[in-house]
């Protein structure tokens, strides 16, 4: 049996202009199942770091960092 939840995941340390939806869905399946993306906080100019919905197993560790 799978225990799952959902989240919004702020991204980090990405360069201005990168993060497009294939960047999102990327990051999304490297961190749990992605399901989303959100670029309204980079779209008002307010921040950069878009966030990214995913699904995660709650018996698995968090992955923290992609390099």
């Amino acid at each position: 049996t799978t225990i799952t939840s959902t989240f919004w995941v702020q991204v980090h340390d990405l360069p201005p202009g990168f993060f497009l939806e294939t960047v999102a869905k990327y990051l999304g399946n490297f961190i749990g199942r992605f399901l989303d993306y959100d670029l309204k906080q980079l779209n008002k100019g307010l921040k950069n770091n878009p966030r990214t919905r995913v699904e995660l197993d709650a018996r698995k560790t968090l992955k923290r960092r992609k390099k």
